[in-house]
């Protein structure tokens, strides 16, 4: 295998999208070549500009084909901005290479084909999607750093921010003292909420529908944030306790004032380590667990004690396929009774390479 040399000029057609960073991957003598803001069948030119031992980085030159798949970036600030790496590629596509990268990601389970995939679900809006997003502030103007860099990006408004979070941008001039500022489309009093509150509906849905289907007797929310599944979980499930569990004391009193408020006597919230809240449960009678983890993922800690309980049903929600699947893999060689009866994700990011996935494991009868 004859690898390309620092600087080199070369001529590369792009397979595909890569998962980490959504560049344009390639093959020159058969070796690997990451491209940022390629698309899918592109014919190009590009200089390497980093070589691995198994791959190498190229920054892209000309474009000698343009893919069928490739757009005008909707926003002026693309490729300089660290936001966006897909803006480049209409947003079907972009669903087919987010499908591809999680079909081959579960592939890695051992012993799993592929059964029961439902796909990505599409988000129903590809910009104006964000609910909050993070400046940065420089010299009295709002801005970004530059992919990979400190580099500050000054910009009058983000296209993948909600229109009303672009007009309080536009309406609170940046201080000069401060450095950074969170605009919010709804109060964050000591509250985690998804960015994309359609898709995030979506994803309420698809838990709800899954507990719907039996009559569980305890649910356990884990990694619970101030309850974005657990309060829909305990006003569809009355005659279920349900359980959120969460180490954020912000979150959880939030959490717990909600629940007074709301009037409802069937949840409960704990402060506490994932971990060790699992280690105080003695027993579970027809339990349901949710785990929606950091990109971290779970540990064997976790995965050990879980097992011990024995649930009827997990439920595994995803920032990071890579770690979920290493997860699957380690509860599924522990024990051979739980059978994968659900996957799929959903495009929580659109316009970048993130990707928001599941599984569901029932046991098998």
């Amino acid at each position: 295998m004859d690898k390309p040399q620092l600087n080199e000029e070369i001529d590369l057609r792009i397979d595909r999208i890569s998962f980490h960073g959504g560049r344009g991957v390639g093959r020159y003598n058969n070796f690997v070549i990451f491209v940022p803001f390629t698309a899918p069948e592109d014919f190009v030119t590009v200089q390497i500009v980093e070589v691995k031992k198994k791959f190498a980085i190229a920054k892209l030159i000309k474009i000698i084909e343009p893919s069928p798949f490739r757009v005008a970036p909707a926003c002026k600030y693309y490729e300089l901005c660290g936001g966006c790496s897909l803006q480049h590629i209409n947003y079907k596509k972009q669903i087919e290479e987010k499908e591809a990268i999680l079909k081959k990601t579960l592939l890695g389970i051992q012993r799993y084909d592929l059964a029961h995939f439902e796909g990505v679900q599409a988000s129903k809006k590809d910009y104006y999607y964000r609910n909050r997003i993070k400046l940065k502030v420089k010299n009295g103007q709002y801005g970004y750093f530059q992919n990979a860099t400190h580099k500050f990006i000054p910009i009058e408004q983000c296209i993948i921010a909600d229109e009303k979070l672009n007009e309080k941008i536009k309406s609170h001039p940046a201080g000069k003292s401060l450095k950074e500022k969170e605009f919010y489309l709804y109060s964050q009093e000591g509250y985690f909420t998804q960015v994309n509150d359609e898709q995030n509906l979506w994803l309420q849905e698809l838990v709800l529908g899954i507990v719907q289907k039996n009559n569980y007797i305890e649910i356990y929310d884990f990694y619970c944030g101030s309850g974005n599944f657990t309060f829909p979980l305990a006003e569809t499930n009355n005659n279920s306790l349900i359980v959120g569990v969460e180490n954020s004391q912000e979150a959880i009193n939030y959490a717990i004032k909600k629940s007074k408020e709301d009037g409802l006597t069937n949840i409960q919230f704990l402060c506490s380590d994932v971990a060790k809240s699992l280690n105080a449960i003695t027993s579970i009678e027809k339990a349901f667990f949710l785990f929606d983890p950091p990109r971290s993922g779970l540990n064997t800690k976790i995965i050990q004690k879980t097992l011990k309980l024995n649930p009827q049903t997990i439920l595994y929600i995803s920032c990071n396929p890579t770690t979920m699947v290493r997860d699957i893999n380690e509860l599924m060689s522990l024990n051979n009774n739980y059978r994968i009866t659900l996957t799929g994700g959903l495009d929580m990011f659109p316009q970048t390479s993130h990707i928001e996935s599941y599984i569901l494991l029932e046991q098998h009868s």
